[in-house]
């Protein structure tokens, strides 16, 4: 009999729009995988990060743990919303465990009170995360408040964590593994994500749209990889961004081409950096009118909207 079995499992990370998930993900992962801005609604697909749990004396089989970065939940209004939604209750089912993240100055929002309902339907056990519990003005208000969200009765854990001081996670990241069942590792220990290299490649090309734009972009702009080239030591991709109006395409190309060359060197240098080996990035702007309505095209970029 082992003595000191291994543990494995699914951890979904949910929580409202730009409550700080894929931050969260990268933190626990150690590396940049799912794409970070200030925006909300900035991850559309649920993300799959990979993340091996060393032996210890509080685990002393080791553990793997297989995040998954959700979409904000929120009440849906437009085809993509209701798309983006059903990804975040999708990747909640699919787990073993729930980690709803809260926005500790901000309290608990209209979106909160929401995901709290949706969450009242799973029968996972849920631990609740308090991010930047640094900057809750009064501190004595945090006792109280942790208190208050205990009192719902929904959540088995309360933990709080501060990002921007990289405190908590060494414990956040014990609790999960110690939940998860016995099992044997899903997938080999130095491989990161389930996702491929294509896409992959779009949120890079995506987040560098994001934090290059900031206010300007649209949230009505898609990336997709049309053409991708393997070698040893070179990989060619051709990739499209995808933007509903003339207006919009403009803001993306820039004056004299310059956005769009800003964003191909950023996507490229990350990719370059990710892959091991030089990459040649090609990107074209094309106007999709109307995507985000259009059935059609939500599923032709990616946006299922079946089941």
């Amino acid at each position: 009999m082992n003595e000191k079995p291994f543990h494995s499992g699914y951890v979904a990370i949910a929580g409202r729009p730009n409550a700080g998930k894929s931050t969260l993900l990268n933190r626990l992962l150690e590396q940049p995988l799912s794409l970070v801005t200030a925006k909300p609604q900035t991850t559309r697909q649920r993300i799959l990060g990979i993340c091996n749990v060393e032996p210890s004396e509080e685990l002393p089989g080791g553990a793997q743990i297989l995040f998954i970065d959700t979409p904000g939940l929120h009440k849906p209004t437009q085809p993509l919303n209701r798309f983006l939604v059903r990804e975040a209750l999708s990747g909640i089912e699919d787990s073993d465990l729930i980690l709803y993240l809260l926005d500790g100055p901000r309290g608990v929002t209209e979106d909160d009170r929401f995901a709290f309902g949706e969450l009242k339907k799973r029968k996972q056990p849920k631990y609740l995360v308090i991010n930047k519990v640094d900057l809750i003005k009064p501190k004595d208000r945090l006792l109280p408040f942790i208190e208050e969200l205990s009192a719902l009765g929904l959540f088995d854990e309360i933990i709080p964590i501060s990002a921007r001081k990289d405190a908590g996670f060494t414990r956040l990241k014990t609790l999960v593994a110690r939940q998860m069942p016995p099992g044997e590792p899903y997938y080999p220990a130095d491989q990161v994500t389930d996702r491929d290299t294509r896409f992959v490649t779009s949120e890079s090309i995506r987040g560098a749209l994001f934090r290059r734009l900031g206010k300007e972009l649209p949230y009505s702009v898609a990336v997709e990889v049309t053409d991708y080239h393997e070698s040893r030591k070179l990989d060619r991709i051709r990739a499209v961004i995808y933007v509903e109006r003339d207006s919009q395409k403009r803001i993306v190309i820039g004056e004299k081409g310059s956005m769009v060359k800003e964003v191909g060197t950023e996507a490229r240098k990350y990719l370059e950096k990710l892959l091991g080996k030089k990459v040649f990035l090609e990107l074209e702007v094309k106007v999709l009118k109307d995507w985000t309505s259009d059935p059609r095209a939500l599923k032709r970029l990616g946006y299922h909207q079946g089941g």
